[in-house]
């Protein structure tokens, strides 16, 4: 539809799952960290978070996070 929808979540893979880029903010004040593009082809399946790209998109998320190193 070219609509364009911001969709806030604290859940990594729902954000990839759902989102054509993905921004990842820091704690307070909230500063854009990173910023991914989901280059993952749609429709997208429940088998699509076992892929290599969503897995490494879910590690660059985690690492702007600091939640891994």
């Amino acid at each position: 539809t070219g609509a364009t929808v911001l969709f806030v979540t604290h859940s990594i893979s729902e954000a990839i799952y759902l989102s054509d880029k993905v921004v990842v903010f820091s704690k307070r004040p909230a500063t854009i960290v990173k910023q991914l593009a989901v280059n993952i082809e749609y429709p997208r399946s429940s088998k699509t978070r076992f892929l290599p790209a969503f897995t490494e998109l879910e590690r660059q998320a985690s690492v702007a996070l600091r939640i891994v190193h």
